[in-house]
C-alpha cells in the first residue's frame, strides 16, 4: 500500500474493466459510485483512460439488461391486465403499468445516458489499430493470461486486445491504475511496474484518499460510529430490506418459500465497520462502511400447493396466507457523507439484502402463536419499565395537551379568540351606521354624510360624478360585506385543545382559510424505531410550514451474560418552531386588519356625527 500511495500523482491515469460497471449496475445517477468517478475526474484526480473495446461491451450489457426488464414488464402487463382492462388502469392513472416500451427507443436512451457519463468523465479512448495480432495469437496458443481458462479462450480475446492497448498507451514509464475484477485479465497487464490494481471503485477511492487525510477522515468517522449507526437505524424500514426466501444448492434443488409481503418486525444495529474512505472534500467526508446487527422479519406468501384446485372456477379455492417469522444476522453495506466540522450525517440510499447466509432460524406463526409472542414482548417491556408497543398511540393522545408544543398552539389560539371577541364591538359600530343610513336619512343628511365621508381616504367608495342615492347603496353594500364577514370570524372561534389526527381550520386576514394539520402514529411502532409525525399549516394546499413530533421508542437488548448491551429510553420531541412563527405571523396579520376595520368603523361613526353637528350648524 505504501508503494501504491508513492505512485500516485493527480491526475492519475484509470481504467475501469467491463465487469466494474456491472458490479456498480450501470449507475450514472446522483449520489452513486460512477458519480464520485465523475467528481474525481472534475476535480482533476483523476484522468479516465477506456478502450473502445470496453465501452462496446458496456454498451451491449447495458441493452441486454434493458431487453431483461422490457421481458418483466411485459409479463407483469399480462398479470395486471388479467385483473382490470387497459382502459380502465389509465382511467384510474395506472396506464404507465401496461405501456409497451419501444426496446430500440430505450436502448438508445439507455446508451445516451451513458455517452453522457462518458463525456462528463472527458474520456481519454483506446482502439486496437497498431495491436500485434501475432503476439496475441503467440499467448492464446501458450496459454498465457488472459487465456488461462480452455471453455472460455474465444470470451478471453476482447481482454487480451485491452491489455495490449494498455501496455501500447502507458509503456513502463505512465502510472496507470486498473480496475477489474478479472484476474486473469490482471494477469495479462502485469508485464509493468507502472501498473496499480484495485478491484472495486471503493479501493481506488480508497487509495486517492489516503493522499489527502485519510487518518483524520477514518478516525473522524469512528467517533462519530454511534451517531451513524443510531443514524442508519432510523431509517430502515420495510423499503430498505428484501428478503430471498428460497435457496438454491449446488444440484439446482430449490428450498423455501417466495414470499408475496414481508414486514420488519425486529431491527438491532451492532455495530459497523470501515470499509473505504471514498473522498474527501474539505470537511465533508465519504465513506463505505460495513454495518452489522440482528433482524427478525414476517414473512407471509399464499400456499397454492396445500389449495384446492377448482376446476369449474378455474382458480385455486381455500388458498391459506403463512406467515414466517424470520430471523437474521445480518450484514450490510452503505455509504454516507459526515460534515467533520458540523456532525451533520447524510446516509445515501441503501439496500439490506436477507437470504440463506445471514438466516439463522425461521418460525411459523399461527394467531395463537402470534398473540402469545406479543404478550410475552408486551410483559418483557413493562418489566423493563417500558409501554407495550400498541399503548403509544394513546400515550401520546394523553400526554399531548400536557406538552410544550401544544401549550404554544393553544396560546397563540387564546390571542387569536380575544381579537375574535374584539370584533364584536366593531359588529355593534357597524349595525348602527347601517340602521341610521336605512331608516330613510333626509336628503340633507345624506349629503352632509356624503360630503364627510368623501374627505376621508380610508373610505373605499369612488364618490365622483354619482348620485346621492348610488353612494349610498354602495356604503350599504360596503356595510353589509363587513358585518356579514365578522358574523363569520365571531364564528371561527379556536378550541382551547388539539388533537393527532385533526385539522383545525382558521379564517385568516382577507378571509383567507388556512389549515392546521395534525398526522398521527401511523400503525404500531417497533421498539427502537423513531417515528416522525407531521405537523404543518396549509393554505389552499400550499404547505407554508412544516413540522414534526418526533417520538423514540425505547428498548434494552441483553448481550450472552445477561447484561445490558444496548438501548434507549421513551422520548418525545418537537420540531415545530416554523409552524409556531407562521402561526404568529397569520395572527398579526389579523390583528392589524382589525385596527384597519376598527379605523375605518370609527371613521363611519365620526363622519355620522359631522353629518349633525354641520346640520345644526345650518340651522343657527
Amino acid at each position: 500500500m505504501q508503494r501504491c500511495k508513492e505512485m500516485i500523482n493527480y491526475p492519475l491515469n484509470v481504467t475501469i474493466d467491463t465487469n466494474i460497471f456491472e458490479a456498480n449496475k450501470f449507475d450514472f445517477g446522483r449520489d452513486s459510485t460512477m458519480s464520485l468517478l465523475v467528481k474525481n475526474v472534475k476535480n482533476g484526480k483523476i484522468k479516465l483512460v477506456l478502450s473502445n473495446i470496453v465501452i462496446s461491451e458496456v454498451e451491449k450489457h447495458i441493452c441486454r439488461c434493458v431487453d431483461d426488464v422490457c421481458g418483466k414488464a411485459r409479463r407483469l402487463r399480462k398479470e395486471y391486465l388479467d385483473i382490470l382492462p387497459e382502459q380502465y388502469l389509465a382511467d384510474i392513472g395506472m396506464g404507465i403499468y401496461v405501456q409497451i416500451s419501444d426496446k430500440e427507443k430505450v436502448h438508445q436512451r439507455a446508451k445516451d445516458v451513458f455517452a453522457k457519463f462518458l463525456k462528463d468523465c472527458r474520456v481519454e479512448r483506446l482502439d486496437a489499430s497498431g495491436i500485434n495480432i501475432e503476439e496475441i495469437l503467440e499467448d492464446y496458443f501458450a496459454v498465457r493470461p488472459p487465456f488461462e481458462n480452455s471453455e472460455k479462450k474465444r470470451k478471453e480475446f476482447p481482454d487480451a486486445f485491452v491489455a495490449k492497448e494498455i501496455r501500447k498507451r502507458f509503456g513502463n514509464d505512465d502510472v496507470v491504475a486498473i480496475v477489474s475484477q478479472d484476474k486473469g485479465f490482471k494477469k495479462a497487464c502485469t508485464n509493468s511496474k507502472n501498473h496499480l490494481f484495485f478491484s472495486s471503485l471503493g479501493e481506488l477511492f480508497n487509495a486517492l484518499s489516503e493522499n489527502e487525510g485519510y487518518t483524520v477522515a477514518f478516525e473522524e468517522i469512528e467517533r462519530n460510529s454511534n451517531s451513524i449507526i443510531q443514524k442508519i437505524r432510523s431509517m430502515i424500514d420495510d423499503r430498505y430490506i428484501e428478503v430471498h426466501g428460497l435457496s438454491y444448492d449446488q444440484n439446482g434443488c430449490v428450498e423455501g418459500y417466495d414470499y408475496d409481503e414481508t414486514y420488519l418486525e425486529y431491527c438491532y444495529l451492532s455495530g459497523m465497520r470501515i470499509h473505504t474512505i471514498d473522498d474527501i472534500d474539505g470537511e465533508v467526508i465519504t465513506a463505505s462502511i460495513w454495518v452489522h446487527g440482528n433482524m427478525d422479519v414476517n414473512c407471509y406468501f399464499e400456499d397454492f400447493e396445500n389449495a384446492r384446485w377448482d376446476s369449474e372456477e378455474k382458480e385455486y379455492a381455500c388458498v391459506e396466507v403463512r406467515h414466517i417469522l424470520e430471523s437474521h444476522n445480518t450484514k450490510f453495506a452503505c455509504r454516507i457523507e459526515l460534515d467533520s466540522k458540523t456532525k451533520e450525517i447524510r446516509v445515501l440510499p441503501f439496500k439490506i439484502v436477507l437470504g440463506s447466509e445471514s438466516r439463522k432460524s425461521r418460525t411459523e406463526i399461527n394467531d395463537e402463536q402470534e398473540a402469545l409472542y406479543k404478550e410475552i414482548e408486551n410483559a418483557d417491556r413493562e418489566e423493563l419499565g417500558f409501554l407495550p408497543l400498541s399503548q403509544y398511540s394513546d400515550m401520546l393522545e394523553e400526554t399531548l395537551n400536557e406538552s410544550s408544543m401544544a401549550r404554544s398552539i393553544v396560546e397563540l389560539f387564546e390571542r387569536y379568540n380575544e381579537i375574535l371577541s374584539s370584533y364584536e364591538e366593531l359588529a355593534i359600530l357597524y349595525d348602527e351606521v347601517h340602521t341610521q343610513i336605512k331608516d330613510n336619512m333626509e336628503e340633507r343628511d345624506a349629503k352632509a354624510f356624503i360630503t364627510a365621508l368623501s374627505s376621508e381616504k380610508s373610505i373605499p367608495i369612488d364618490f365622483d360624478e354619482k348620485d346621492t342615492d348610488e353612494i349610498l347603496d354602495e356604503i350599504i353594500n360596503l356595510l353589509d360585506d363587513k358585518i356579514n364577514m365578522i358574523s363569520e370570524r365571531i364564528e371561527r372561534k379556536l378550541p382551547d385543545y388539539i388533537e393527532y389526527g385533526k385539522n383545525i381550520s382558521i379564517l385568516g386576514a382577507n378571509s383567507r382559510v388556512y389549515t392546521l394539520s395534525f398526522d398521527e402514529l401511523q400503525g404500531i411502532p417497533e421498539a427502537g424505531s423513531e417515528e416522525q409525525i407531521e405537523i404543518s399549516l396549509l393554505s389552499d394546499k400550499e404547505e407554508l410550514a412544516k413540522g414534526y413530533v418526533k417520538l423514540i421508542v425505547g428498548y434494552l437488548d441483553f448481550d450472552e451474560d445477561g447484561g445490558a448491551s444496548d438501548g434507549i429510553e421513551d422520548s418525545i420531541d418537537f420540531f415545530v418552531d416554523d409552524v409556531l412563527m407562521t402561526l404568529k405571523d397569520l395572527i398579526s396579520d389579523v390583528k392589524e386588519e382589525f385596527f384597519n376595520e376598527q379605523k375605518l368603523a370609527n371613521t363611519l361613526k365620526d363622519c355620522m356625527k359631522k353629518r349633525s353637528t354641520n346640520i345644526n350648524h345650518e340651522i343657527e
